[in-house]
């Protein structure tokens, strides 16, 4: 959950951008006691849905939550400690009013390329996807079409449709990157990551 809220929170102050560029001597040179270059974008009123409200789900939304967004959840099941935080909706209500649409589900046959073309053609135009959980959740093709029309906004992945495709081996020994993930990295409003949301130490030891 705090990855997620990291990840989207990137997006909205390019942290690490302007802290280059601090670092660069921009800010110094620029003639005026702030500096930006991208657009500042504030959360407060703006709708969070997350698809999959179990422990994971749930963490994400009392965080939005708390950054005074509006909080809607799509899940199977309801429950008491869901619906102190969340609106429950339907998936393609979900689709139509989200802001930031982040998936916390399982990989099933069911959840399989959730968000396709059909999904995303649902959705509000700059909506922002962000993935933590199952990379085939996601039809890459599909998303990136999105992106490219403008249709999709930003996106946050750190889970990737084949990520075990992703790097291999030609046959000189060099490491290859897939043409996907190299069309994403190349987008300026795609922050990509490395399988890495579960990986501090208090979610190791639990």
């Amino acid at each position: 959950s705090q990855f997620t809220i990291a990840l989207l929170l990137e997006l909205c102050h390019k942290i690490g951008h302007h802290d280059e560029a601090v670092r660069a001597g921009r800010w110094q040179t620029c003639g005026s006691f702030c500096f930006w270059d991208t657009p500042q974008v504030c959360l407060e009123g703006k709708t969070m849905g997350i698809y999959g409200f179990g422990h994971i789900g749930r963490a994400v939304g009392r965080i939005a939550k708390a950054l005074g967004m509006n909080v809607l959840a799509c899940n199977r099941s309801h429950c008491p400690e869901g619906e102190e935080i969340a609106e429950y909706v339907s998936f393609d209500e979900l689709l139509r009013r989200s802001d930031v649409l982040s998936l916390h589900c399982p990989l099933t046959e069911e959840t399989r390329h959730i968000i396709d073309a059909a999904s995303i053609a649902q959705m509000k135009k700059g909506v922002t996807i962000i993935n933590t959980s199952r990379g085939a959740l996601v039809n890459t093709e599909d998303l990136i079409t999105g992106i490219k029309d403008k249709k999709v906004g930003a996106a946050c992945l750190d889970v990737y449709e084949e990520e075990g495709d992703f790097f291999y081996e030609d046959f000189s020994g060099h490491i290859v990157q897939d043409d996907k993930l190299v069309r994403l990295i190349a987008m300026p409003n795609v922050i990509v990551t490395s399988h890495q949301a579960f990986l501090t130490q208090e979610a190791l030891d639990s």
